[in-house]
């Protein structure tokens, strides 16, 4: 071995070797350092040969040092002083660069310093002088492990190679240097060694495994030099441990893989938008599905191209209001959140809630980091509730509340005349129960639509309740709001829902004063209309009624003809059995009513000649309920319809609707119940045989005190059909 090799490593290998004296003040404190040696790539580094270094403090060679570097005088004077190793990323006023700096004490009050850049150069050896102390110090005290290899074979070594691979100077002179080598790299680090000796371009820095004498594989950094040894061509190879390092860089690939998964399949849109360049700079693929627009697309679209002008507004007047704040406080992470519409691929606007944060990228610059997500549904239900809570479902008038709101907003000089219209459906839950709330609906619906039609556009229209509607007529005279009432009852006369007459009662108040109450104004408008009401209702129940009597014959002659024998032989009863003449009048009446409750049967039930089955079964019983609201709802026909009500009921208790027994139930119900099943079984009605007469009484007398009352179906059997 030549004797000045160590030198020739030092001056030769692409690291920048420095040797210094740490100096103190008078305090002991780190103040400067001298420095004792360099090698050539320090003198590269620093622009400055080795005469003009060595032997000067670094103050005397920079006396301009920045602070930041007076900082880094504590640093080796720390490790002078206490010894160790440290290893630091540098940015470097003296050396014009970032370097990577690894300080090391071979003993008190001295330091090295290994600065490393990324600079490739290859070497050739001069011829070897005399072996000087200070080589060999800087050459074993190393951090790196410092390695010649020649015919594949390790030719020399430091200590730390002894340190990296575990095993020991006497292993490793006899050792190749592949040896160590993990199989899958072997391959690799042979083509790289006889590519760097044939002076070939490559990356100078490599990566391998390494398996360590205990078996445990370690990732290795190697950065070599072509030089001569003894003579033939070999490489000087420096080897880092970068174990730690590699596992952290792929920590951080795992990492950086699974966001990205995250951020690419993600059903919000993920965007990055560089305020600097007014530009998108990066856009997730997931802007396809909200929008049709591919990513690709987007990135290369303004701000102004991607959402509606107001939208920009909005987001304009968010971004300058905040960023303030991040340059004030970049590290705060404060999110803020906008509703915002972007344009689809077909024009129209999507509603999106983003949510942006602030960031500066690696060139100082600010971006905004946002996240989109389609708010489409929530906006529409949102709307929906909205306008449900001041709108009419069913109508899609006012409702009652928007009513009130409005009506302190408009109860006002300005609005002056201001005139209230009452308006109340005539006969609603008479239709309700005759015909089914579907027809009751199609009633209210045809009014609100006439009254849409004939009112203002300002005009407010609601509706109060279920058959009351209430209209605010700013600025209206009650001469003219009278006028409009009658246009509307004209459209009104000539509406008819199934055969139904629509019919309507108005009243009307004005507020022509200031001083004036608009809560008796609504009280005088609503008792107008009450006082028609009460001369409009009765007319128009009575037409309702005399309707269904109409539509239940219309479709069943077998029950006109059945009710009309029924009235006479009651009528006949009450003459019997000695009543006054309202009394016997009431009897007729119920005669023909009694059925009048089978106009909220099904049709196909009624005429079904074959047995009812249990559901169909049920609906027949429900008639004399239905049958008693609708009598009960018209005042000239209320008195009868408690009898409707229990003609199906027995003397037994086992009756329906209310299971009423003996006398629970009415003289007149009794009587109908039995001249009405005397009638069922002679003319065939429900049944599919007649019986005879003689036949009928004989399962009158059978049921007798059981179904039928006693009394009076003795008096029916002696007095009426005897007499026959």
């Amino acid at each position: 071995m030549k004797e000045n090799f160590y030198e020739f490593i030092i001056n030769e290998c692409p690291i920048g070797y420095a040797y210094y004296r740490i100096m103190l003040d008078t305090n002991n404190n780190p103040s400067d350092y001298e420095i004792l040696d360099v090698n050539s790539k320090f003198e590269e580094y620093v622009g400055l040969k080795k005469k003009s270094l060595l032997g000067k403090k670094i103050t005397e060679i920079f006396p301009d040092i920045s602070k930041a570097e007076k900082d880094l005088i504590k640093i080796y004077g720390d490790i002078a002083l206490n010894g160790g190793n440290r290893e630091i990323e540098w940015f470097s006023n003296i050396l014009k660069g970032l370097y990577n700096i690894k300080i090391s004490s071979p003993k008190k009050n001295y330091f090295i310093t290994y600065v490393t850049d990324i600079g490739d150069t290859e070497y050739d050896s001069q011829s070897f002088e005399d072996m000087n102390e200070k080589y060999k110090l800087l050459f074993e005290n190393a951090s790196e492990s410092i390695v010649i290899i020649q015919d594949e074979k390790i030719q020399m070594f430091n200590p730390m190679l002894e340190k990296l691979t575990g095993y020991t100077k006497e292993e490793l002179d006899t050792s190749f240097a592949l040896y160590f080598i993990h199989p899958k790299d072997k391959e690799k680090a042979k083509n790289n060694h006889h590519t760097r000796l044939e002076n070939k371009t490559f990356k100078s820095k490599q990566v391998y495994r390494l398996i360590r004498k205990d078996k445990k594989v370690i990732w290795i950094e190697t950065n070599g030099v072509k030089i001569k040894w003894n003579g033939r061509p070999a490489v000087l190879n420096f080897i880092t441990d970068i174990t730690e390092s590699k596992k952290a860089e792929d920590a951080l690939k795992k990492s950086e893989e699974k966001y990205r998964l995250l951020t690419e399949n993600t059903s919000d849109v993920i965007w990055i938008f560089n305020i600097h360049r007014n530009k998108f700079t990066y856009v997730s693929p997931s802007m396809y599905y909200l929008t049709g627009y591919k990513a690709e697309d987007v990135v290369n679209k303004t701000l102004e191209n991607s959402i509606s002008p107001k939208s920009l507004a909005i987001f304009k007047d968010t971004v300058e209001k905040n960023m303030k704040e991040f340059i004030k406080r970049p590290n705060s992470n404060k999110h803020y959140i906008m509703e915002i519409q972007l344009f689809g691929k077909n024009k129209s606007p999507i509603w999106t809630e983003v949510s942006i944060n602030f960031r500066y990228n690696d060139k100082r610059e600010i971006e905004i980091l946002g996240v989109s997500r389609n708010i489409e549904e929530r906006k529409k239900s949102e709307k929906e509730v909205t306008y449900l809570s001041y709108n009419d479902q069913l109508t899609g008038l006012y409702n009652r509340r928007f009513y009130e709101e409005k009506l302190k907003k408009l109860d006002r000089e300005e609005n002056l005349p201001l005139t209230l219209v009452m308006a109340d459906l005539n006969g609603l839950k008479l239709t309700n129960d005759a015909f089914g709330h579907l027809v009751g609906d199609k009633l209210l619906k045809r009014f609100s639509k006439i009254l849409k039609e004939k009112f203002r556009e300002n005009d407010i229209i609601a509706r109060t309740g279920g058959d009351e509607f209430v209209i605010l007529l700013p600025k209206t005279s009650c001469q003219k709001a009278e006028k409009i009432v009658y246009r509307i009852k004209k459209s009104i006369s000539k509406e008819k829902i199934n055969n139904i007459v629509l019919s309507v009662s108005f009243g009307w108040a004005t507020k022509t004063s200031v001083n004036q109450s608009v809560e008796k104004i609504y009280t005088q408008a609503e008792d107008n209309m009450y006082y028609k009401k009460l001369l409009e209702s009765t007319s128009m129940k009575n037409q309702t009624i005399k309707l269904i009597i109409e539509s239940l014959y219309r479709n069943n002659n077998i029950e006109q003809e059945h009710c009309e024998r029924v009235s006479k032989l009651c009528k006949k009863m009450g003459i019997v059995l000695g009543l006054d003449s309202n009394k016997v009048e009431d009897l007729r009446l119920l005669g023909l009513l009694h059925d009048i409750g089978k106009i909220g049967v099904n049709e196909r039930v009624l005429s079904k000649s074959e047995k009812l089955n249990r559901g169909e079964w049920l609906e027949i019983k429900r008639h004399p309920e239905i049958g008693y609201k609708i009598l009960k709802s018209v005042n000239e026909f209320s008195h009868i319809a408690e009898y409707v009500l229990c003609h199906h009921e027995r003397v037994d208790g086992k009756g329906y609707p209310r299971n009423l027994k003996g006398d629970e139930i009415p003289l007149q119900a009794k009587i109908l119940s039995v001249v009405e099943a005397y009638d069922i079984m002679t003319s065939g009605y429900h049944y599919k045989l007649r019986l005879s007469e003689k036949q009928a009484i004989n399962e009158l007398k059978m049921n007798s005190n059981t179904q039928f009352d006693p009394k009076v179906t003795e008096v029916f059997i002696k007095e009426i059909l005897s007499k026959k």
